[in-house]
């Protein structure tokens, strides 16, 4: 075989290798059906000086994100996920649905535009369950707009607001029992809401 014909037969194959991935987003994109948060997609492990890649519908890339905070591409201006703290190499997108390795997730939270991420070896991206992330964390929510409480819809706890170190203990439905304490280990538990059906009213905290 000469070099011509070498040459031909990687080009047909890289054709080949780009038709079976737009197909396969394409059959995606029409098997969408939930429209409830699933899970967080997030940096698994070993991801290190690596970039976060977001892609349209058509498996074309519509932004890639990396960990200094800076978006580029398409999506540039539009890429708003759940959770992104570069300092700490925290990451978090929620997903709305899944089939195989590609993930439908909110990329924008204020609109909810949704995109799609495809977890496997090359992305280290990792997918974890809502409730799972947010108990290994410390979280943080708006005290004013959705008090801690002595029981699920009950009155709400005048507590010092020096505590600032917010776990998780349990969760009940859309409600969490949570422990806030300071440095010093003084505490106070109670719940919060801690979602209402895809709309969260807690974050991701990092002091």
């Amino acid at each position: 075989m000469d070099n011509f014909a070498i040459l031909n037969s990687d080009i047909m194959k890289s054709f080949a290798i780009a038709l079976i991935t737009l197909s396969t987003f394409s059959a995606f994109a029409k098997d969408i059906a939930a429209d409830t948060v699933l899970g967080i997609v997030t940096l698994g492990k070993g991801f290190e000086n690596d970039t976060v890649k977001v892609y349209n519908a058509d498996g074309s890339l519509w932004v890639w994100h990396s960990l200094d905070g800076i978006n580029h591409g398409q999506g540039a201006n539009d890429f708003r996920p759940y959770t992104d703290y570069p300092d700490y190499f925290v990451l978090c997108l929620r997903v709305v649905s899944i089939k195989g390795n590609h993930y439908e997730i909110i990329a924008n939270e204020e609109t909810g535009l949704k995109k799609y991420a495809i977890l496997d070896k090359r992305s280290k991206l990792t997918f974890v369950g809502t409730q799972a992330y947010l108990k290994n964390n410390t979280i943080g929510f708006d005290w004013n707009t959705n008090p801690l409480r002595k029981a699920i819809a009950g009155a709400p706890i005048d507590f010092d607001r020096s505590l600032f170190r917010t776990e998780i203990i349990t969760f009940k439905g859309d409600w969490a029992k949570v422990k806030i304490c300071d440095d010093d280990k003084h505490c106070v538990e109670g719940w919060v809401r801690w979602r209402k059906g895809n709309e969260m009213f807690v974050k991701i905290y990092k002091d």
